[in-house]
């Protein structure tokens, strides 16, 4: 008797820790996107020279790794290229908290002081149903 009451707990147990909340989440996304050129001056300093910048807004989550870092691409279409193609997505447990129905900033830095320097920041927007 005690064997099955401690079976019937530890199924129990497994049960509930396995049984997960999950929904469909959806992201809309705003990419900013502003890059620096530098040139040394008569002190030897690199100092800003320029900023070009970038705004892309679009349905899906950002692919960091596919985010633009030549300016020998075309910038824009390389924003519409890194928003990913999975418009749905499922998440489910501390994940679906974190997301569900909130905003979640980003940042990242790439280049240098020679090719320019991108600085990205970018906000997604989920919504879960």
């Amino acid at each position: 008797m005690k064997n099955l009451i401690a079976i019937t707990f530890i199924i129990s147990v497994i049960g509930l820790t396995s049984c997960q909340e999950c929904r469909d989440c959806q992201s809309t996304s705003t990419v900013n996107l502003n890059i620096e050129y530098f040139e040394l001056d008569t002190n030897g300093v690199y100092q800003v020279t320029s900023t070009n910048s970038f705004t892309f807004n679009g349905t899906g989550s950002i692919e960091a790794s596919l985010l633009p870092n030549d300016t020998l691409l075309d910038v824009d279409s390389m924003l519409s290229i890194s928003t990913s193609p999975v418009l749905t997505q499922e998440l489910c447990g501390q994940t679906l908290k974190d997301y569900n129905n909130s905003a979640i900033n980003f940042e990242q830095i790439s280049g240098d002081t020679i090719g320019g320097l991108f600085k990205f920041s970018w906000t997604e927007n989920w919504e879960c149903q």
